[in-house]
């Protein structure tokens, strides 16, 4: 019998091709060759495969442990599991049952990025094992802070929400400041100087119609009358409603959302939101300054701006 070599670890691989199915599948034949030490900061990522030359192939992966202390280079994936629980991902020979939510959320992610090395809840802990669970829950912390970036699943969506990430992208371009200011440190100087933009417009946007701070944005909403920047129906998500994956967006210092091939990250949302309200976008209303009123549509309603 073959073995897969793994740092210190060696992974019993069968001498077949043939892959067992779900329904006898026993998660002690995957993870008990993956161990991680318990009460430690060990955990495990999966190396999600992709063949360019087979890009709607099943999914597969290879789980591994990693510590935490080393800094693993990884994303995380935040999302809500919902019914479905008809999905699979293929991992060292052996079918791992997971939802249709999480098997379209790494689809999804495999055309966007290709082979990526990812933390997933569902593949990368035994959730048949009690004690593990318990301990993992403990780093979420670490885990989603640590993450170079939380891909946050919203679901294949409809036109309208493709739409208007589409829209917010293209509005985040005429902003006075690149996305991702204020969490880009790398140059303090840079951001102090920003940071003293930002003040002064936010004091200005008491006093000045916002259409003069921000020409380009109302000349851009102005040559394209049929864009409808609802929010809501980005904040209408199931993933909203749910407290713990917020929080995962809180403690990631690179949120973006995903839906189906399209995504915006929560600096360009907040990127956005400064540049239509001025400063640090203290004001109440998202986007209201310029929000299209058609059939009687409701401005949406504030995205939550809180420092990482």
């Amino acid at each position: 019998m073959e073995t897969l070599e793994l740092g210190p670890l060696r992974i019993p691989m069968s001498d077949t091709a043939t892959t067992p199915s779900s329904s006898t599948f026993r998660p002690s034949q995957l993870y008990d060759h993956l161990p991680i030490t318990p009460g430690g900061r060990y955990i495990r990522v999966l190396d999600l495969e992709y063949q360019l030359s087979q890009p709607d192939a099943p999914l597969g992966g290879t789980p591994r442990p990693v510590d935490l202390a080393s800094h693993p280079n990884s994303v995380a994936l935040s999302y809500v599991w919902g019914s479905g629980s008809s999905g699979a991902i293929t991992c060292n020979g052996y079918a791992l049952p997971i939802t249709d939510n999480c098997r379209e959320a790494l689809l999804s992610l495999r055309r966007l990025f290709g082979p990526i090395s990812i933390w997933v809840d569902s593949t990368c802990i035994n959730q048949a094992n009690e004690s593990e669970k318990t301990g993992q829950v403990l780093l979420m912390g670490e885990i989603f802070s640590q993450a170079q970036a939380t891909h946050i699943w919203l679901g294949t969506g409809d036109p309208q929400l493709i739409a208007t990430i589409e829209a917010l992208n293209q509005l985040s371009c005429l902003g006075p400041h690149p996305a991702g200011f204020p969490w880009n440190r790398r140059n303090v100087f840079r951001n102090s100087i920003l940071v003293f933009i930002s003040l002064v417009r936010e004091s200005l946007a008491q006093m000045v119609k916002p259409e003069i701070l921000y020409p380009h944005f109302y000349k851009y909403l102005k040559g394209n009358p049929e864009i409808l920047l609802d929010a809501q129906c980005l904040l209408d998500c199931e993933w909203f409603s749910r407290a713990w994956t917020f929080q995962e967006a809180l403690l990631s210092p690179n949120p973006v959302f995903v839906c189906r091939d399209k995504t915006i990250s929560w600096a360009t949302l907040k990127q956005v939101r400064d540049s239509t309200t001025g400063g640090f976008g203290k004001h109440p209303a998202l986007f209201a300054s310029f929000y299209p009123r058609q059939n009687g549509a409701h401005p949406p309603p504030t995205v939550p701006c809180t420092g990482y």
